[in-house]
């Protein structure tokens, strides 16, 4: 089962510079609500290569972030929307909405606080 946040990648990444880190997390709060609005916006339009770019774009910055969930469901989006299966796509937006939701709960708390353990640890079963 995937966790929110990978300890591995944010480990890497912390060893860059505490002030980095925090930036790294600020950018990808920041540049990550637009992706997951154009996700929405390309399901909404029902169009299935809006959305394959769309999920691809923020799947890649899933990862280099360590949102092991959120890319994981984003690289299911992006094969939905590239196959043009919008109906599958809707379903799992749900799934993407809630898992974007508790990754950045967990990266505004670790800016808070710097409590990397207390978020990385948490695990969130996708069919939920």
């Amino acid at each position: 089962m995937p966790t929110i946040l990978n300890q591995e990648t944010l480990d890497s990444l912390r060893e860059l510079g505490d002030d980095f880190f925090g930036e790294l997390i600020e950018t990808f709060l920041e540049s990550s609500q637009d992706q997951i609005e154009s996700v929405r916006q390309g399901v909404r339009k029902r169009d299935g290569t809006g959305i394959e770019a769309a999920a691809h774009s923020l799947k890649g910055a899933c990862y280099g972030m360590g949102a092991e969930e959120l890319g994981i469901l984003c690289k299911e989006v992006e094969e939905r929307g590239r196959e043009n299966n919008l109906a599958e796509t809707e379903g799992l937006m749900a799934k993407v909405e809630r898992s974007y939701e508790l990754t950045t709960a967990a990266l505004r708390e670790i800016l808070k606080d710097g409590n990397q353990q207390m978020v990385i640890g948490y695990r969130w079963q996708i069919g939920r």
